[in-house]
């Protein structure tokens, strides 16, 4: 017969008790260092686009030269979507930590800002860049809306890719509870759903495709 140790049960259970424990506050760890590095980035991203909103104002009241923001604009476009795009990577591979969606919130709100701020620059410069807004649904669940996401996503990016110098492509998530994004949306005549918004003009809702939209750049 065989004899069973309850001394080396308790030790095994203990043991594996603690691996388990570490490896949880490990993965806390790692998921809150990049979850810092990204909250660094939004900060930084914050500064740059005050500043940018400030010299647009200096534009706009003081007659300045317009290349310098626009430039600066479209860098801080940019860098904004690699970024969103880091942290929904880090978000879809998450499952401990919180504070996702309210960093969410506030790249969305900057994307707000910045089109805003690339709306006064196409009023007050002499400067025919296009400006794609593109309206989504984070973390949307319903199998047709994403599929038109994945749509809309690959066009855009392809438009932009062909036309880098002069499409500035701004993805803003429209289901973040933010105030000024829906009085901005409702100026337009729109709902809150996945569409896409292009020179302030043209909105395009459904099925499209990328001749669709490439037909109303400048």
């Amino acid at each position: 017969m065989v004899k069973y140790s309850y001394d080396s049960f308790w030790k095994a259970f203990f043991l594996s008790t603690i691996i388990f424990l570490v490896g949880l506050n490990l993965g806390v760890f790692i998921e809150n260092s990049g979850l810092d590095e990204i909250e660094r980035a939004v900060i930084a991203s914050e500064v740059e686009l005050y500043d940018s909103n400030i010299r647009s104002s200096i534009i706009q009241n003081y007659n300045q030269s317009c290349d310098t923001s626009i430039e600066n604009t479209f860098l801080i476009a940019d860098k904004i979507y690699g970024e969103v795009q880091s942290l929904e990577s880090l978000d879809k591979s998450s499952s401990i930590v919180a504070g996702f969606n309210e960093m969410h919130k506030r790249y969305d709100l900057l994307r707000t800002q910045l089109w805003l701020d690339a709306s006064r620059l196409k009023d007050n410069c002499d400067n025919d860049f296009n400006l794609i807004i593109y309206l989504y649904e984070y973390d949307a669940r319903d199998p047709e809306i994403v599929s038109l996401q994945m749509l809309y996503a690959s066009i855009t990016q392809e438009i932009k890719n062909n036309y880098r110098e002069d499409v500035l492509l701004i993805p803003i998530a429209h289901n973040m509870d933010l105030n000024s994004l829906t009085m901005l949306v409702d100026s337009y005549g729109t709902e809150l759903k996945t569409s896409i918004i292009v020179n302030n003009q043209f909105i395009i809702s459904g099925e499209t495709n990328y001749n669709e939209i490439s037909q109303y750049l400048n």
